[in-house]
Protein backbone atom coordinates (compact mmCIF):
# COMPACT_ATOMS: atom_id res chain seq x y z
CA UNK A 1 0.00 0.00 0.00
CA UNK A 2 1.10 3.27 -0.52
CA UNK A 3 0.45 7.12 1.24
CA UNK A 4 -0.31 8.59 -2.57
CA UNK A 5 -2.55 11.15 -2.22
CA UNK A 6 -5.68 11.22 -5.09
CA UNK A 7 -9.12 13.09 -4.75
CA UNK A 8 -12.42 11.57 -4.56
CA UNK A 9 -15.57 13.72 -5.26
CA UNK A 10 -18.07 13.70 -2.08
CA UNK A 11 -22.37 13.64 -2.19
CA UNK A 12 -24.51 13.83 0.02
CA UNK A 13 -27.96 14.62 -1.67
CA UNK A 14 -30.46 14.98 1.14
CA UNK A 15 -28.47 17.95 1.98
CA UNK A 16 -27.02 18.99 -1.08
CA UNK A 17 -23.34 18.96 0.25
CA UNK A 18 -20.57 18.03 -2.06
CA UNK A 19 -16.70 18.29 -1.96
CA UNK A 20 -13.82 17.70 -3.54
CA UNK A 21 -11.17 15.86 -0.73
CA UNK A 22 -7.83 14.78 -1.05
CA UNK A 23 -7.22 11.84 0.41
CA UNK A 24 -4.25 9.05 1.15
CA UNK A 25 -4.86 5.60 -0.78
CA UNK A 26 -3.50 4.21 2.67
CA UNK A 27 -6.41 5.74 4.85
CA UNK A 28 -8.90 3.84 6.10
CA UNK A 29 -12.38 3.64 5.47
CA UNK A 30 -13.20 5.08 9.13
CA UNK A 31 -10.78 7.94 8.65
CA UNK A 32 -12.80 8.97 5.73
CA UNK A 33 -16.16 8.85 6.99
CA UNK A 34 -15.87 10.45 10.45
CA UNK A 35 -13.74 13.95 7.80
CA UNK A 36 -17.35 13.79 6.11
CA UNK A 37 -19.16 13.64 9.27
CA UNK A 38 -16.84 16.31 10.41
CA UNK A 39 -17.60 18.24 7.36
CA UNK A 40 -21.24 18.01 7.06
CA UNK A 41 -21.91 18.23 10.59
CA UNK A 42 -23.45 14.98 11.50
CA UNK A 43 -22.29 11.38 13.99
CA UNK A 44 -20.31 9.44 11.68
CA UNK A 45 -22.75 6.45 12.94
CA UNK A 46 -25.48 7.52 11.11
CA UNK A 47 -23.59 8.22 7.58
CA UNK A 48 -22.56 5.44 5.23
CA UNK A 49 -20.21 5.60 1.67
CA UNK A 50 -21.10 4.18 -1.27
CA UNK A 51 -18.38 4.18 -4.27
CA UNK A 52 -19.06 2.07 -7.71
CA UNK A 53 -22.09 0.17 -5.88
CA UNK A 54 -20.35 -0.81 -2.51
CA UNK A 55 -20.23 0.55 0.74
CA UNK A 56 -16.87 1.75 2.13
CA UNK A 57 -15.74 -0.60 5.25
CA UNK A 58 -14.63 1.44 8.33
CA UNK A 59 -11.63 -0.87 8.51
CA UNK A 60 -9.34 -1.23 5.05
CA UNK A 61 -7.25 0.98 3.23
CA UNK A 62 -8.78 2.62 0.48
CA UNK A 63 -6.94 1.68 -2.06
CA UNK A 64 -7.22 -2.17 -0.77
CA UNK A 65 -11.59 -1.14 -1.91
CA UNK A 66 -10.90 -0.35 -5.02
CA UNK A 67 -10.78 3.89 -4.82
CA UNK A 68 -8.67 5.93 -7.17
CA UNK A 69 -8.17 9.02 -7.94
CA UNK A 70 -11.53 11.16 -8.74
CA UNK A 71 -13.87 8.56 -7.82
CA UNK A 72 -17.24 9.51 -7.17
CA UNK A 73 -18.91 9.09 -3.75
CA UNK A 74 -22.20 8.97 -2.46
CA UNK A 75 -22.60 9.77 0.84
CA UNK A 76 -26.04 7.92 2.49
CA UNK A 77 -27.59 9.74 5.77
CA UNK A 78 -29.87 7.45 7.77
CA UNK A 79 -32.16 8.27 9.79
CA UNK A 80 -31.36 8.87 14.03
CA UNK A 81 -32.42 6.48 16.50
CA UNK A 82 -35.37 9.27 17.90
CA UNK A 83 -36.22 9.45 13.93
CA UNK A 84 -36.24 5.72 13.44
CA UNK A 85 -38.33 5.31 16.72
CA UNK A 86 -40.99 7.86 15.67
CA UNK A 87 -41.24 5.99 12.41
CA UNK A 88 -41.79 2.50 14.25
CA UNK A 89 -44.58 4.42 16.47
CA UNK A 90 -45.99 5.84 13.59
CA UNK A 91 -46.08 2.59 11.52
CA UNK A 92 -47.18 0.92 14.75
CA UNK A 93 -50.27 3.08 14.95
CA UNK A 94 -51.20 3.06 11.28
CA UNK A 95 -51.51 -0.74 11.88
CA UNK A 96 -53.90 -0.68 14.94
CA UNK A 97 -56.10 1.86 13.50
CA UNK A 98 -56.15 -0.56 10.02
CA UNK A 99 -57.14 -3.63 12.54
CA UNK A 100 -60.10 -1.16 13.99
CA UNK A 101 -61.08 -0.03 10.83
CA UNK A 102 -61.38 -3.19 9.10
CA UNK A 103 -62.94 -4.69 12.57
CA UNK A 104 -65.38 -1.84 12.27
CA UNK A 105 -66.48 -2.77 8.49
CA UNK A 106 -66.67 -6.27 9.38
CA UNK A 107 -69.34 -5.50 12.17
CA UNK A 108 -71.19 -2.93 9.75
CA UNK A 109 -71.92 -5.54 6.96
CA UNK A 110 -75.45 -7.37 7.56
CA UNK A 111 -74.41 -11.16 7.10
CA UNK A 112 -76.68 -13.84 6.17
CA UNK A 113 -79.57 -15.29 8.47
CA UNK A 114 -79.64 -13.40 11.05
CA UNK A 115 -83.35 -11.94 11.85
CA UNK A 116 -83.65 -8.33 12.02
Amino acid sequence: MTDRRITVHAKESSSGWSAALEVALNDSGESLLQRIAAMIGTPAASLKILAAGKFIKPGPSLESQGIKDSTKLLVLRSASAEQQQQIKTEEESSARIARILSAAEAMAEPTFGCAQ
